[in-house]
């Protein structure tokens, strides 16, 4: 397979699984365990996370734009959820910080991406249905805190960011709007610091910068498209139904682990 068309399969991988609870991450190791992509993974994966990231400013620029206005006028909730943002991007802040080296060497482990997909799919089936009782539009301080210690361990490959962020907003009492919305704004500084920090080395990767290009490109314009999709997903309170597809994807990272 040319590295062109590779990266581009990864694109869409990128592209849906980041914003569905099922692990960008845990299956971009797969597709390459599969494809043989040569290069630098954790270089590659943050150029198309720099298109999913686009993707989030575009799909919720009026909401974003809006609480923004609130805050600098000092209207509305638009302080409190800056705040929130703030607290809850503490925990993934302080662990790639001190944990960059060793996670980026998990990241090569596929029988650690299939252990946490089994985690991701159980956790879904068990915890993501709709909330219960009376629930928050606005993330509370000890919410966000939560929030974000589940961001922090979706470092993890195979477990995912949106499943664990938007399931532990759930629990703690948010709705399903408010619960989506957070996990989304909360994903821009973790993954825009990781996409700053790795520009300085982009340089570096295998790949041609203009087949990277085309990369973030097809990740931004498919990640818009399942965000969509998962929004309407999450309105419905069906996020369950992603439990089995991570299920499956277990089963066949923990095969091709011993393939070898």
């Amino acid at each position: 397979m040319s590295p062109l068309l590779s990266i581009v399969l990864l694109a869409v991988v990128q592209g849906l699984t980041e914003f569905l609870p099922v692990s960008s991450s845990g299956h971009l190791e797969i597709l390459r365990a599969v494809t043989g992509l040569e290069g630098d993974p954790v270089t590659l994966e943050v150029a198309l996370h720099l298109g999913t990231f686009l993707a989030v400013l575009f799909f919720f620029r009026k909401r974003i734009l809006d609480l923004l206005g609130q805050a600098w006028k000092g209207e509305g909730r638009g302080r409190t959820w800056i705040l929130a943002v703030v607290v809850g991007s503490i925990p993934a802040g302080l662990v790639g910080v001190l944990f960059k080296d060793w996670f980026e060497q998990v990241f090569q482990s596929l029988l650690v991406v299939a252990v946490c997909l089994g985690l991701t799919g159980l956790g879904l089936l068990l915890l993501g249905g709709p909330p219960k009782g009376e629930t928050r539009k606005v993330p509370g301080l000890f919410q966000s805190l939560l929030v974000g210690i589940a961001q922090a361990l979706a470092i993890l490959p195979g477990i995912s960011r949106s499943g664990s962020t938007i399931v532990t907003g759930l629990r703690t009492g948010m709705d399903r709007r408010t619960a989506g919305e957070f996990s989304f704004f909360l994903s821009l500084p973790a993954v825009g610091g990781a996409v700053l920090l790795k520009a300085l080395h982009m340089g570096e990767t295998r790949n041609p910068l203009g087949y990277m290009a085309v990369g973030v490109l097809v990740s931004a314009v498919v990640g818009y498209l399942s965000l969509g999709f998962l929004m309407w997903i999450l309105d419905k309170g069906r996020l369950r139904v992603f439990g089995p597809w991570c299920l499956a994807a277990s089963a066949l990272a923990f095969y091709l682990y011993l393939a070898g």
